[in-house]
């Protein structure tokens, strides 16, 4: 998580997003946990909303962050239309099995997202051999989802299998095995949803 908060931090800066004109919205927020980290970056806890299927991590999050907008969401997104300038999806479109169910939040979130925003994606690119409830999501994917967006990906966090068994000394360890891309299972995105559509 220190290394995603770190790699995403560094995009956020670049991007120039980490400003009051933000409004930013987690899919698939849980409690509400990475709000926060992008509120301490610079965010207004006015402009981030937080949505997810699950009510029990929504009302959790109500309780732990009481200052974000949390909504819970079933079949579309009750946003209106070019609303957010940044999307954050973490680690929820692997959890998304069905193709077609994809597509159909890939077209809501591009419905929410203001024209030149933001989606910041972070999600496995390999299959987890001990999980068949997940299910890998590569770039090519994303160009399909996310049809004349902009693409810029970064791998990065090892496979948590192996960083898991090192444990004991996994912190002066990890920095040195980051450095192998094989090792990689994950990617961090940043989608660019074009100006205007042909």
């Amino acid at each position: 998580m220190k290394e995603r908060d770190e790699v995403f931090y560094r995009l956020a800066q670049k991007e120039d997003i980490l400003n009051q004109k933000t409004n930013l919205l987690d899919f698939g927020c849980g409690i509400g946990i990475v709000m926060n980290q992008y509120n301490q970056w610079g965010i207004p806890a006015e402009s981030i909303t937080g949505v997810d299927i699950s009510k029990k991590r929504i009302e959790t999050g109500k309780k732990q962050f009481p200052h974000f907008t949390f909504d819970i969401i079933d079949e579309n997104l009750p946003f209106k239309d070019n609303q957010f300038s940044l999307v954050l999806v973490y680690t929820v479109f692997s959890s998304i099995i069905d193709q077609s169910k994809r597509m159909h939040w890939a077209v809501e979130l591009d419905r929410v997202l203001k024209p030149c925003g933001k989606i910041f994606f972070y999600d496995m690119i390999v299959d987890n051999p001990f999980n068949n409830s997940v299910r890998k999501i590569t770039p090519n994917d994303l160009s399909q989802f996310f049809t004349n967006y902009s693409i810029s990906a970064t791998s990065l966090t090892i496979w948590p299998h192996l960083v898991r068994s090192i444990s004991f000394c996994s912190n002066l360890v990890y920095p040195f095995l980051a450095k192998i891309n094989l090792l990689h299972t994950h990617l961090a995105v940043v989608l660019t949803k074009p100006s205007r559509y042909n």
